[in-house]
């Protein structure tokens, strides 16, 4: 499955010492208490918004992660993931309400309109969901396949971008395909 999932600063961050001093350090411990915090503060504006409910991880995951700038190469890769956190385009798909929730029966196909505003640059669409977990011994470990399409007004079929994960392929660019691996399925039309 792709990882990273998302980047975010990790090289040369301030920190604090147990001996109440700072210090400047980096790595994925540096990393994660930025990503943990852009989520609080995600969930802050989700109950702002909402009332009282938290929101649902596969919301906050999907708002980050699909909210990312992207880096290197175009779409997803195994450097970057899902690109760099992004929180200030996070909070905009947040407050513009530019997500949505819902459940899907196993064989049922379900569609959606995305009005798209004149002189958007790129159109992200990405699905997200929790999978129940495989059996160790599964010669695949999705259990629940979801599948993402968009089709455009000129009735173009765009499907996510997936990478290769021969070893001598994961540098390559991902491509239009269906996925077979990942529980988060990102479309990018530019």
């Amino acid at each position: 499955r792709l990882k990273p999932e998302i980047t975010a600063v990790g090289v040369a961050v301030n920190s604090t010492t147990r001996s109440e001093e700072y210090l400047s350090a980096g790595g994925t411990s540096m990393a994660s208490p930025g990503v943990a915090g852009a989520l609080a503060l995600l969930t802050e504006r989700y109950k702002q918004l909402n009332g009282p409910a938290n929101p649902r991880a596969d919301v906050l995951k999907t708002l980050l992660l699909n909210g990312a700038t992207d880096m290197d190469n175009p779409g997803p890769d195994f450097r970057f993931g899902f690109g760099f956190m992004n929180l200030y385009r996070s909070l905009l798909m947040l407050d513009n309400n530019n997500f949505r929730t819902d459940a899907v029966a196993n064989g049922e196909q379900k569609s959606f309109t995305v009005n798209v505003p004149a002189n958007t640059a790129q159109l992200k669409v990405m699905l997200c969901w929790h999978d129940v977990p495989a059996n160790p011994m599964a010669t695949t470990q999705l259990v629940n396949d979801l599948d993402v399409e968009v089709t455009t007004p000129a009735s173009a079929l765009h499907k996510p971008l997936v990478l290769d994960t021969a070893a001598a392929n994961i540098l390559n660019n991902a491509t239009e395909k269906e996925d077979r691996l990942n529980n988060t399925e990102q479309v990018v039309i530019n």
